[in-house]
């Protein structure tokens, strides 16, 4: 009988034991990850100023973005509501919206990548359309504008073009801004896609996010220690041999989009961005040493060149064109985190600019 109390007491000291360990290694693991978290923004003199706590729900929300994955292109799946990001019914970024337009209501787009989507944004009204729209509330005019963020992470013309087409075109569009150019230079050349995004709308794979795992962290954790690189900084080397048929592509695919404007009825903008290192920019600290890495780790600067230059073959079918690489020129406040991304204050200068394209178009 004693033995089996001993046995017993010692499966109970065992599981006692190995609970207590498993405590302290979730411990330790949380501990690690709020001292270091898997975040970009984190360190970054673009954010400064910014709360701890807000940086740290910025990386969180975007971590726990669910997306629709298609053939070759992922756009946002709807219905998605964080602190810091909401995605409507329709998978834009930013508040609800009808399909169909009211009578009032002038309807902007805004397409592109993750810098029109507002990846390193602090609110959806700090993302390049939501300050364009701002800027547009601060102006008397008879209609409402209606600015609509369509950027798609990762994005690029072909992407783009066939999310303007497939789904943009159905909510009656009276402006397309455009707003790329660095996916273009920077992903291998692709011809064409396939149609099979529609078939595709509840495959997102949502399973491995935060909000799954909200209790158990340490494999997480583990994963961040072996396998994040916080030191990364967007930059990418490609084949500069590629550049004409990426600049034909580029231009061909934007011109097919304002033929369709001009037989539809709604106006265009095609705008080349700004990369860090495009303009006369004064550099920050965090900006200078991503610098510091050209040319050896990054030759996109020529390609977008090209890409600006080739601008005014878009005159003919396209309503606008402009060149935004310079819109940094003489600003010496911390603007890029990464290579192209930009903070709240790069998302408002640009916005001002674009406010200042568009305007003349609303009115």
């Amino acid at each position: 009988m004693s033995v089996q109390v001993s046995y017993s007491k010692q499966l109970i000291f065992g599981l006692i034991a190995l609970l207590i360990i498993f405590v302290a290694i979730e411990g330790t693991a949380r501990t690690y990850e709020f001292v270091n978290p898997n975040c970009t923004f984190v360190n970054k003199d673009a954010y400064a100023d910014l709360d701890f706590f807000l940086i740290r729900q910025m990386c969180e929300d975007l971590e726990n973005r669910l997306f629709i994955h298609g053939d070759t292109v992922s756009v946002n799946a709807p219905n998605q509501h964080s602190k810091t990001i909401n995605i409507n019914s329709f998978g834009f970024r930013g508040p609800e919206i009808s399909k169909e337009k009211p009578d009032d209501v002038f309807r902007v787009f805004v397409i592109g990548g993750s810098t029109t989507y507002g990846y390193g944004a602090t609110s959806d009204e700090t993302t390049i359309p939501g300050f364009l729209q701002q800027k547009f509330n601060s102006e008397k005019l008879d209609l409402k504008i209606e600015v609509i963020n369509a950027g798609n992470p990762a994005s690029d013309s072909l992407d783009e073009v066939f999310y303007a087409k497939k789904i943009i075109q159905e909510f009656e569009p009276d402006l397309f801004i455009i707003f790329d150019g660095w996916n273009d230079a920077a992903h291998n050349i692709r011809l064409e896609r396939s149609d099979k995004l529609q078939e595709e709308i509840q495959n997102t794979n949502d399973f491995f996010k935060f909000k799954n795992f909200p209790y158990y962290r340490t494999p997480f954790v583990i994963k961040e220690i072996f396998f994040f690189d916080p030191s990364s900084d967007g930059l990418i080397m490609v084949d500069g041999s590629k550049t004409p048929q990426k600049i034909e592509l580029w231009l061909n695919r934007w011109s097919e989009i304002c033929e369709l404007g001009n037989s539809m009825g709604f106006s265009t903008i095609v705008t080349v961005q700004p990369l860090l290192g495009s303009g006369k920019k004064i550099l920050s600290p965090d900006e200078q040493k991503i610098v510091s890495a050209f040319p050896g780790k990054h030759n996109l600067l020529p390609i977008l060149e090209e890409m600006a230059n080739a601008l005014n073959r878009l005159d003919s079918s396209c309503t606008k064109t402009a060149d935004l690489r310079n819109t940094f020129d003489g600003i010496d406040k911390p603007i890029f985190y990464d290579v192209g991304h930009t903070n709240d204050l790069g998302n408002k200068l640009i916005a001002k600019k674009l406010f200042e394209l568009s305007l003349p178009l609303v009115m």
